[in-house]
């Protein structure tokens, strides 16, 4: 089964980032692009924090077991925004919004998160984490309107939504013609 780990962002942050990427959905078809981009649906949006990949059942089951501990961290506050794209030059993968308030405090729950799945035969992540929210993924996108789309990304506000982070949670990622369907296995608590 495919797992990660993601920050959950309550309702009022997911409406906003979900008006966002309307409003670049909206933007795209008028310059003529419209289905350029597939957007996370307003119910999966995330931050993630940690992509395991494939993961054997019997394995999860020990996973979630190993992980269900608190972090020893407390609760605190998650900023989104502004926007920008993956890579930052060249042709345009992702439209994200950033956190921008809590990084730290992200990071830390990436780091202890990441020493508890260590001793589960899990490597430690090599790149650096970088907490932020993914708004969609360009399908295709040419020169003239990936330029366009940048700007309108970076357009996003500095300080869109705030919302509380009291934990990570451990999704199974299901693929469908559809879409990705997430399905909680565990819930990780900060103290």
């Amino acid at each position: 089964m495919r797992l990660f780990f993601a920050f959950v962002p309550d309702d009022a942050a997911r409406t906003a980032a979900a008006g966002v990427a309307a409003s670049l959905q909206h933007r795209l078809a008028e310059a003529g692009a419209p289905r350029a981009v597939k957007w996370v649906e307003r119910d999966n949006l995330h931050v993630t924090l940690r992509f395991l990949g494939e993961v054997e059942e019997t394995r999860a089951a020990s996973l979630a077991d190993a992980l269900a501990a608190p972090l020893p961290l407390a609760p605190f506050s998650m900023t989104l925004g502004p926007g920008g794209c993956f890579p930052s030059s060249g042709d345009v993968r992702v439209a994200w919004l950033a956190v921008r308030e809590g990084v730290e405090e992200a990071r830390r729950v990436f780091e202890l998160i990441d020493a508890r799945l260590q001793p589960l035969g899990f490597e430690r992540e090599a790149r650096e984490y970088t907490p932020h929210l993914t708004l969609g993924r360009v399908r295709e996108l040419d020169r003239r309107h990936a330029r366009s789309f940048r700007a309108w990304v970076a357009e996003a506000p500095p300080a869109l939504a705030r919302t509380p982070v009291r934990g990570a949670t451990l999704y199974r990622s299901r693929l469908s013609s559809t879409g990705s369907r997430y399905e909680v296995v565990c819930e990780i608590a900060l103290q």
